[in-house]
Order: C-alpha cells, then structure tokens, then sequence
C-alpha cells in the first residue's frame, strides 16, 4: 500500500466517507476496493476512524476479492483485449490474400504482394492459408522471371472464416433511421438484456416493439468487447427498466454503467 496515494486526507474527508454506507449497493467492485483501501490506509496512519465507518470497511472487506484477486481480473481482461486485437490483424490479413489472390492470373498471393510472411505463416500453421510446394514454387518462378520464395493462398477453412466474419458484421447494428442511437453494451449487460427479452411474455412491463431483433442483431466490437446495437428512445428505456430489475435483485454495477454512459436511468414509481 506503500505506493496508493489515493488522495491527502483531512478531518474533514471523514464524514462522507460514513455516508457512503447506504450506498454501498451502489459501488462497482473496483470502486468499493478502492474505498476499503483508503479506509485501511487511515486506520493504519492512525486517523480518526468512527464506529460507522469501522463497520462499512468490515462490510466491504467481506463483499470484495482481494488485491490479487482484483489484479488477476485486470490481466484477463488485458490478454482478452490483445487477444481480440491478433484475432482482427489475422482477419485482415487473410482479406489481403483473397484480395491479391482474386486478382493474380495463377491464384497464389506471392512474395512480393505487400502479404507479411510472418502473418502468413501464422495463418498456413492455423490451416487458413495453403503454402506453394517446392514443384508450385518453381512454376511460379518461371512465370514470373524471378525466384519465388513462398506463395500462398486461402484454403477452404480460410474462406469459411471470412465469411462468416463478414456475415457477423452484415447482420450488424444498422441504424434504420435518425431516430435510432448507437449503443454500446458490456457483456455484463447484455446478459441482462437478453433476460429481459426472453421474459417478454411474462412481464407486466413488457419490452418495447423491435428490442428483441435489435438484440439479435447486435454485433461484439473485437477490440473493446462491447455489444454495439442500435435503439430508439423507447428501446433504451426497456434496457434502462431491465437493468434496474437486475440491480434490484441485487446487482447495481450495470444499471450505474448505463446511466453514465447514456444518461438513461429507471427509477421506481412513486
């Protein structure tokens, strides 16, 4: 804890933190780790620390992973966000080589075509491309007057593959109208969300026309891991009353995810 510094305490720091209980429901996991952190960094430096705010770093103390557990969740994420990233650079190589293969009189993207020989090679061992023998290789010398180091082209699980990554992005979130906005879901959320769809029937407060297609449609960004879907007002506002469904039953982090990022929130009748 040496090297947290969250931020200088004073007396007068103390009070909202004992506030802070009632809205303890409210907390991510990340934000409610923080605050226990501060409240052990005061205990230790010998701060005023009151019977109420005692209670409330038990209480989170008892809610939330350890620091090591919080550290081992941001290093999956980090290897899930640079695994999605190899995944798009491979997609694209391989749309290189259609691209160039479609175009070349013999069918083979060679080494001169702008293709990377390590991307290639990656892709040939996955079984995506198909590497020229040396009796192909030495045709393809021949016509083109120069010696061919490697040539390649796309086998049929490489073709399948861009296909179905296409018909992914085709199926995608269009927006129909001005009326439709982008949104972007965690997939937290979207869990959430396809609850309330599959709950439709049952409801008394039933999701709004068309959410379920748009579901449906939705399409993961690679990179970030969101689910990126266009909706109307009405469609967010049933996102909104599904993930306050999901918060009252005991999990707040993603109704307070879509409320900063949207500005929609569903609040009870009164």
């Amino acid at each position: 804890m040496d090297d947290y510094d969250p931020f200088e305490l004073q007396d007068s720091d103390f009070a909202p933190v004992e506030a802070t209980a009632s809205r303890l429901a409210l907390l991510t996991l990340e934000e409610a780790h923080d605050l226990l952190r501060v409240l052990v960094t005061v205990a230790q430096e010998g701060g005023p620390v009151s019977a109420e705010a005692d209670r409330l770093a038990k209480e989170i103390a008892a809610r939330v992973p350890s620091e090591l557990s919080i550290q081992a969740g941001r290093r999956r994420r980090g290897r899930s966000r640079m695994g999605a990233v190899k995944q798009a650079a491979a997609l694209e190589l391989l749309g290189v080589v259609e691209e160039w293969q479609e175009t070349a009189e013999h069918g083979w993207v060679l080494d001169v075509d702008g293709v990377p020989r390590e991307g290639v090679l990656k892709a040939a061992a996955s079984g995506l491309v198909e590497l020229a023998e040396r009796d192909e290789r030495a045709e393809l010398s021949a016509r083109a007057g120069r010696p061919v180091r490697w040539a390649a082209r796309l086998t049929g699980q490489g073709r399948d593959l861009l296909l179905y990554a296409r018909s992914q992005h085709a199926a995608g979130p269009a927006a129909a109208g001005p009326e439709y906005r982008l949104v972007e879901l965690m997939p937290s959320q979207m869990d959430v969300v396809r609850v309330v769809t599959g709950l439709a029937d049952q409801l008394q407060v039933p999701p709004a026309p068309g959410l379920d297609e748009r579901v449906r449609a939705a399409v993961q960004d690679r990179v970030s891991g969101r689910w990126r879907v266009y909706l109307t007002a009405e469609q967010m506002a049933s996102i909104a009353y599904g993930l306050w469904l999901h918060k009252m039953a005991g999990s707040a982090a993603e109704a307070n995810r879509f409320s900063r990022d949207h500005g929609i929130a569903h609040t009870s009748a009164t």
